[in-house]
């Protein structure tokens, strides 16, 4: 016996009940890359436009000035506007995580109860193929 499907049908494997198992692990996989992958492009996103405004933050900070004074107030400027645009860049960090977790909890939940159907789905036909197995012995 070199064939797998004759090997596995000699002790009663249910190949198609194994491909339906890889096929909806391969599934869930697909969609938790796909919700990673999101939340990477969005950060990546928020980072380079924040990168962006720093630069423009750096550029302004640094024009010469006519008054000796207005370098201290330069200085001050960059710091708050520094401030402000690291505090909307976590702001939005944290609602792109935020979002993320909650997919993936309600993805993972999906999974759960998904695997829970199919194993007692699974216990019910082997029972059932026990007690004919049994019934004709």
């Amino acid at each position: 016996m070199t064939d797998p499907k004759q090997f596995a049908a000699a002790f009663g494997f249910d190949q198609s009940a194994a491909m339906d198992g890889i096929n909806t692990v391969a599934r869930f996989n697909e969609r938790f890359i796909g919700l990673a992958l999101d939340a990477a492009r969005e950060t990546n996103d928020i980072a380079a436009r924040t990168t962006g405004e720093a630069i423009e933050n750096v550029r302004t900070a640094t024009r010469l000035r006519d008054e000796p004074a207005e370098y201290g107030q330069a200085v001050t400027e960059f710091a708050r506007n520094q401030a402000a645009l690291m505090g909307r860049a976590t702001e939005e960090f944290g609602q792109v995580f935020q979002t993320a977790q909650d997919q993936a909890a309600d993805l993972a939940t999906e999974a759960s109860e998904r695997a829970g159907h199919d194993a007692a789905a699974n216990v019910n036909a082997a029972a059932k193929k026990a007690e004919r197995t049994r019934k004709s012995a």
